[in-house]
């Protein structure tokens, strides 16, 4: 199987004579086109937004205080990151490996950020 890709970028005009840069990927299998991708130059993808969220987080964190999921039942908490023990409205309470980051390093490197 021979797979190879061709890009081409290109700016496209709209009726107002705005303009928007484009990127065009088509991957190719054995000689057809298998995929054809389209991204607007101007959109971020989604590598680059949870890049951002880790850094929000990160800044959040610096303040003394951490944003997670809850263990039990997926719930969004605030918590101080002094705090040895989480307490959730399920009525729960969980150590702090329980309760899973928002966002943290590395997660933007999951299939679903690719």
């Amino acid at each position: 199987m021979k797979l190879y890709t061709e890009i081409q970028t290109f700016t496209i005009y709209n009726e107002d004579f705005s303009s928007r840069s484009v990127e065009r990927k088509v991957l190719f299998k054995d000689g057809t086109v298998d995929r054809i991708t389209i991204l607007y130059k101007d959109e971020k993808t989604k590598r680059e937004i949870v890049i951002k969220q880790i850094e929000l987080q990160e800044a959040i964190q610096s303040a003394g205080i951490n944003v997670v999921c809850c263990g039990n039942c997926g719930t969004v908490l605030f918590h101080e990151r002094n705090n040895e023990e989480i307490d959730c409205f399920c009525e729960h309470t969980m150590a702090l490996s329980d309760c899973p980051d928002l966002y943290y390093p590395g997660i933007e490197n999951n299939a679903e950020f690719q």
